[in-house]
């Protein structure tokens, strides 16, 4: 899967096809980064070791994803259901 992970700035961190299996860990003192990508369904992206959902549909190109640990984690939580009308 082709990645670009860039920083506040706009600045490119890492442009590059990750191959099977191959990784990348985003530093930990980038700040906002964010990921373009194609192929998500190809991605599995971790916080701590922990997987979180994909970060776009099947097949399409996903632009700007925010790759901060608490955006990511925030994936991972269900959204509240809101209460039924009597």
């Amino acid at each position: 899967v082709w990645i670009k992970v860039t920083d506040a700035t706009g600045k490119a961190l890492v442009q590059k096809e990750l191959k099977t299996g191959e990784s990348y860990q985003v530093p930990a003192d980038v700040a906002e980064p964010k990921l373009t990508f194609s192929r998500p369904e190809a991605l599995t992206v971790t916080v701590g070791g922990t997987a979180v959902p994909p970060l776009g549909p099947p097949a399409k190109l996903v632009k700007n994803a925010l790759l901060t640990p608490e955006a990511l984690r925030a994936r991972s939580t269900p959204a509240a259901t809101p209460p039924t009308q009597p």
